[in-house]
């Protein structure tokens, strides 16, 4: 088995908590290869810190965010700005919103982040669902957006990229990339694929409803667009503490909710070194875009 990287740069994301920047082409990275511009995709948003793009993520409502576990590592939610509405990474015509809680997914590389303010939802912002395990099963492609580099050291662009990945079993993935099936699932290995600077972002199928549906969230892989797929953190696990989450009352914000007990008591933890430690990560990492979600593979306006 190869090395396990991250789709996030770790080093990047510490710096920018500190007030650092992170400039388009400043370095080499790597994100969704083979695809093109996105079309209309109005769930995704980017995360920032500093002013700059580090990872992507998925509006579930106009107050919660889902993302990877490890775009949040090292972060506290006031070193967060969530940047929704437009697929062009410094659009002053983006709606930008504050964090006040990270919450992270227990035995997951998912996250989610409560706003400071309700996103408006409109044209350019619609809150996408978790799809169920049905509808993933139904479905033989997905589409993953980003805004990460083009390929393996290539420089970073500021327009979000999407592209059609190939679903591949478990049982096919966990022999190559030893994943843990019950939270994960794999997409890719054929020469398209998300990567570097693209973690957190969705990865989309088209529910039995004919809507787009969050199928899951970039996490990590051994290269980008080689013979092995990327892996995703899957969505239908997380249902129940998404919407929990979603739903809980203002007023015992902020915390871990658990859905089960009903109450917060911080059971879905931190995500540990143990989980993400340097030795299996790589550093190298970055942002791009030529990839997209088309109006036609899904998503209309009157669609929602």
């Amino acid at each position: 088995m190869g090395k396990r990287m991250r789709r996030v740069r770790r080093a990047s994301v510490a710096a920018l908590a500190l007030g650092g920047s992170w400039a388009v082409g400043s370095s080499p990275a790597v994100a969704i290869v083979g695809g093109g511009a996105a079309g209309s995709t109005p769930w995704q948003v980017s995360l920032q810190s500093g002013g700059s793009h580090f990872c992507g993520g998925s509006v579930v409502s106009d107050r919660v965010i889902v993302t990877a576990a490890h775009c949040t590592e090292g972060l506290s939610a006031a070193d967060l700005e969530v940047v929704a509405g437009s697929n062009v990474l410094g659009d002053p015509a983006a709606q930008r919103r504050g964090a006040t809680v990270i919450s992270v997914g227990d035995g997951g590389d998912i996250a989610v982040i409560v706003l400071s303010e309700p996103l408006s939802f409109g044209e350019a912002v619609q809150p996408i669902s978790l799809a169920t395990p049905a509808e993933i099963a139904a479905s033989t492609t997905a589409t993953v957006t980003g805004w990460g580099a083009l390929g393996e050291n290539a420089d970073g662009t500021d327009v979000l990229q999407q592209v059609d990945v190939p679903l591949v079993d478990d049982d096919t993935c966990a022999a190559q990339l030893g994943i843990d099936g019950s939270v994960e699932l794999c997409a890719g290995g054929t020469g398209t694929d998300s990567c570097y600077g693209d973690s957190g972002g969705p990865l989309v199928v088209i529910g039995a409803d004919g809507r787009p549906k969050l199928a899951g969230v970039v996490s990590w892989g051994e290269e980008c667009a080689g013979s092995a797929p990327g892996v995703y953190a899957e969505a239908p696990p997380f249902t129940d503490w998404v919407n929990a989450v979603t739903n809980a009352p203002d007023s015992v914000l902020p915390s871990e909710y658990d859905p089960v007990q009903g109450e917060f008591d911080g059971e879905f933890g931190e995500w540990s070194d143990e989980n993400w430690s340097d030795e299996n990560w790589s550093e190298d990492d970055g942002w791009s875009e030529d990839d997209g979600w088309s109006e036609d593979d899904g998503w209309s306006e009157d669609d929602g």
